[in-house]
C-alpha cells in the first residue's frame, strides 16, 4: 500500500499601508492555510520610504528594499523546512509547502540538515553572514 505525502501550504503576501504624505509602508507576511483560516507564521520588517510632499520616492531604492524584505522572510521559511512551489509574475517565490507535522521527520528538519540548508542559502547569497550566524545559533540552542 502506497502512502501519499500530505503537506501544509503557505503563501507570502505583500502588504502596504498609506502613511500621510510620506508614502506607503510595505512589508511581507507568510500565512499558513489552516481549517480555521489563515495563520501568520512569519513577517518581514517594515519598509517606509523616505519621501515628502515636495520630493518623490526613490523607486529603485524602494524596489531593492522590498526585495531584501522578501528574501529575508523567504530565508526564514526555507530554514524552517518550507519548500517553494510557486512564484508571482516577477518570479518571486510566493507559495510554499511543508510535510505535515504528523509525517515522519526527515533529514532536512534535523539540526544537521537545517545547518546544511542554511549554509547553502548563505553561499547562494540569500542569507547574509549575520543572518546565517543568528539562525545557526538558534538551531544549536535547541539541541
Amino acid at each position: 500500500m502506497t502512502t501519499t505525502q500530505r503537506y501544509e501550504v503557505c503563501q507570502i503576501r505583500r502588504l502596504g499601508q498609506v502613511v500621510g504624505w510620506s508614502g506607503v509602508k510595505v512589508w511581507f507576511v507568510a500565512e499558513k492555510v489552516t481549517p480555521d483560516g489563515n495563520e501568520v507564521i512569519g513577517q518581514s520588517k517594515v519598509y517606509q520610504p523616505e519621501s515628502s510632499f515636495f520630493g518623490g520616492t526613490d523607486y529603485r531604492k524602494k524596489a531593492d528594499a522590498e526585495a531584501e524584505l522578501h528574501q529575508a522572510l523567504l530565508a526564514q521559511l526555507l530554514a524552517d523546512g518550507w519548500e517553494p512551489t510557486g512564484t508571482d509574475d516577477e518570479g518571486k517565490i510566493m507559495a510554499l509547502r511543508k510535510p505535515l507535522a504528523s509525517a515522519a521527520q526527515d533529514k532536512d528538519t534535523e539540526p544537521s540538515g537545517l545547518l546544511k540548508k542554511l549554509a547553502s542559502l548563505r553561499d547562494a547569497g540569500i542569507l547574509s553572514q549575520q543572518e546565517y550566524d543568528e539562525k545557526k545559533a538558534e538551531i544549536l540552542r535547541r539541541l
